[in-house]
């Protein structure tokens, strides 16, 4: 008798899926390091741009009117970059987050499915056994009683 898992190809499914729920942990994590590392940059560029303008300003050098403008505009503009990388490493932490959850899920699931298959293929070689054993018996009562 041959041991058949009727749920191997939901198994097998379930294995390919989580196999692509992998691939894209993987390039989810990767995604939301580089937006973290774009974030930790622009706020960088903020620190330095605000710190040279204190620097300016102990120093009590004076600044153009224009050349502050700029100095200020070019603040303003990187505050919103700073903001919108943080925007897009909230996002891609969301996605990453998601992405495990349903990868976990589908393992559980794949770990669920591989028990009932382990469960099932034991079942089976235990009735194998049973058969074999009683076909022995069987053989033997047969060879005993024809003997006589």
């Amino acid at each position: 008798m041959i041991f058949k898992f009727r749920l191997l190809p939901l198994l097998k499914k379930d294995c390919f899926e989580g196999q692509v729920l992998g691939a894209e942990a993987r390039r989810a994590g990767q995604v939301l390091k580089e937006n973290e590392q774009r974030h930790q940059a622009a706020l960088g560029r903020v620190s330095e741009t605000e710190a040279a303008l204190r620097d300016s300003c102990r120093q009590e050098q004076s600044i153009e009117l224009g050349q502050r403008e700029i100095l200020y505009a070019y603040l303003r503009y990187s505050h919103g970059v700073a903001e919108d990388c943080r925007k897009d490493a909230t996002e891609a932490r969301s996605v990453y987050e998601d992405v495990l959850n349903k990868l976990e899920t589908k393992r559980k699931a794949i770990r669920t499915l591989e028990k009932q298959r382990d469960r099932k293929r034991r079942e089976h070689d235990a009735e194998e056994r049973r058969l074999d054993s009683k076909q022995a018996d069987e053989a033997w009562l047969q060879r005993r009683s024809g003997g006589k």
